[in-house]
């Protein structure tokens, strides 16, 4: 969580708006210990409504967005959209295609940075930096692994290692999961001989080792 928050560059005069649910890996293993690591200002609200959010976003001067294309969408398209001052915003952390990031960059989180991770690595294993990533690598990739994380590109059925923009599936460890409780099946089905778990995501890394997610195997 402190690593995310460095990508962020995350600090004590930063103010998180944090309407993902805290029972999901996006905001309470992400978003919520980043900003207590950080000693950032949490901004809280119970459930998402796009009025609402705005109304936060401006009063409370949140800096950091966190938040799926879909929220942002309706953030962007609601009425009071167009009063409400977000000149506040910089950055924060959400995932979607190009033009998806294009929407929340309009909203004012021009340091947006793309994220990648599961339940099981914590929410997060891998994101870009907004503010120093070029746009082609923080629009097209997630990232690269954070510290820490051990993460490698392999054939699914044989475990042979990708070559840089050769497609695999996504393994790591690290900081992973230890395991599923009282279910040794999916153990052992989730974790490699070597002890890299087995994400059963798809994707590649470039010669400067960006991730490149290409969906689910």
């Amino acid at each position: 969580m402190w690593h995310i928050g460095e990508r962020m560059h995350v600090t004590d005069r930063d103010r998180i708006w944090l309407v993902v649910s805290l029972y999901w890996g996006l905001g309470c293993e992400n978003a919520l210990f980043n900003a207590l690591t950080h000693a950032a200002c949490t901004v809280l609200q119970e459930h998402f409504d796009a009025a609402e959010g705005l109304r936060l976003l401006e009063e409370e001067r949140c800096t950091i967005f966190y938040g799926t294309p879909n929220i942002a969408q309706a953030l962007d398209e609601h009425p009071d959209r167009a009063r409400r001052d977000l000149s506040a915003l910089r950055s924060g952390g959400s995932t979607g295609s190009p033009e998806q990031f294009q929407r929340i960059i309009d909203l004012g989180a021009r340091d947006v940075c793309h994220i990648y991770g599961l339940t099981e690595t914590y929410g997060n294993c891998a994101a870009s930096e907004g503010k120093l990533d070029p746009p082609e690598k923080r629009f097209l990739s997630v990232g690269r692994p954070l510290p820490g994380v051990d993460l490698r590109i392999v054939d699914p059925e044989t475990f042979e290692p990708r070559s840089a923009g050769e497609p695999g599936e996504i393994q790591m460890k690290g900081y992973v999961t230890v395991g599923y409780y009282n279910d040794e099946e999916k153990n052992r089905a989730s974790f490699t001989p070597d002890g890299y778990f087995r994400t059963g995501d798809l994707g590649f890394l470039d010669p400067e080792g960006y991730l490149y997610f290409r969906g689910r195997l």
